[in-house]
């Protein structure tokens, strides 16, 4: 059946109002008429409306802002972020954790003894070495310990010398209020003392390209994890739907 006339012209009416806003616009509207720059490049028009291009330029913006303006809950928040697959840095930090970093970056400059950080660096190459040899990532860990107490390699060291040897304050766990929430968004980070630029990345242990526990990319596991009240369930769940894989993550890079 035919449209009625008035019907089909206001569709005509629209379609020219469409594609003279395609031609305006340089021929970025799909269906305008008019061929793209994407597609001038001989770029595949589909690469600008993949579900990724969307996320990053559309949803991950918005839960950004709502982030730094304290609308959205810095410990949920990040973890949405995270779930989302998203590998975009994020600039600005939440207030509530931005309230709290001086008084941790305070703790962090104070003289004391902490863990070194090339003994870290080198635990995790041992621990990958491990899991070669066993699969469970406690026992791989153990054995790792276990060698590198017998390295040359020393496990604590002034706070002073690790400022000194990586330039920027290792702010961790015992730098943090009580009740913090940097304890559960950022963890253990980095301060440049100049710029005073913090650095970190968002991701999670046992679920690395390295090694990932399997409950972490079982669905009905998530599930379960959920009904008892852990979190961390919605990674398998974001992971069966495509979402991340083993050592997703995205970068903090924001001011202090």
């Amino acid at each position: 059946m035919p449209f009625p006339n008035w019907l089909s012209g206001g569709f005509r009416k629209a379609g020219d109002v469409w594609r003279e806003a395609d031609r305006s616009l340089g021929g970025w509207l799909p269906g305008g008429g008019v061929a793209s720059p994407v597609s001038r490049a001989t770029q595949p028009v589909k690469n600008a409306v993949k579900l990724t291009n969307i996320r990053d330029v559309a949803v991950i913006p918005v839960l950004d802002k709502g982030l730094s303006a304290g609308v959205v809950p810095p410990v949920e928040g990040m973890y949405a972020r995270f779930l989302s697959g998203t590998s975009k840095p994020l600039t600005e930090l939440p207030p509530a954790v931005r309230a709290e970093i001086p008084g941790a970056y305070a703790s962090a400059r104070s003289p004391k003894q902490i863990l070194n950080p090339q003994w870290e660096t080198a635990l995790q190459a041992k621990i990958k070495e491990k899991l070669t040899q066993v699969e469970d990532p406690l026992i791989a860990r153990m054995f790792a310990v276990d060698d590198l107490n017998s390295a040359n390699i020393p496990k604590y060291i002034s706070s002073q010398k690790a400022i000194s040897t990586k330039g920027s304050v290792p702010v961790g766990q015992k730098d943090f209020p009580a009740g913090s929430v940097l304890s559960e968004s950022l963890g253990r980070f980095w301060i440049n003392p100049t710029t005073k630029q913090i650095t970190d990345r968002y991701d999670f242990n046992y679920y690395t390209p390295e090694y990932t526990d399997p409950s972490m990319r079982n669905p009905l596991a998530g599930i379960q994890m959920l009904k008892e009240g852990n979190p961390r369930g919605a990674i398998p769940l974001a992971d069966a739907l495509g979402l991340i894989k083993p050592g997703s993550g995205y970068e903090i890079k924001a001011p202090q």
